[in-house]
């Protein structure tokens, strides 16, 4: 079934808007991170799993609205997720290894 132009308008509105949650979420994340506030814990598996879930809807999208751009943008927060799920790997298997992975930094 074709998407109506309202729904393919609606959902392009709400796509942009994950979008810029997104954007919005990693700035502020990146700023405390580098300030050496941020320490590593089982949470950061949150910023993972979102992603996967945008690339699904602009991977939707660009079928339903023939959008060919969105298939390249989509692309590349494939490449990110891939990024985030390695470096979240990493300190989960750093943190199991070395014994802090449960152990709150009170």
């Amino acid at each position: 079934m074709a998407p109506t132009s309202f729904s393919l308008l609606l959902a392009l509105s709400l796509w942009g808007l994950a979008g810029w949650s997104f954007l919005l979420g990693l700035v502020m994340t990146l700023r405390v991170w580098f300030m050496g506030q941020l320490h590593f814990t089982l949470s950061w598996w949150a910023f993972v799993f979102p992603i996967s879930a945008y690339v699904l809807d602009s991977r939707q999208l660009a079928a339903a609205g023939h959008i060919g751009w969105l298939d390249g943008w989509s692309d590349a927060f494939i490449v990110m997720m891939f990024l985030f799920f390695v470096i979240v790997l990493t300190g989960t298997v750093v943190g199991l290894v070395t014994g802090r992975l449960f152990h709150s930094k009170g």
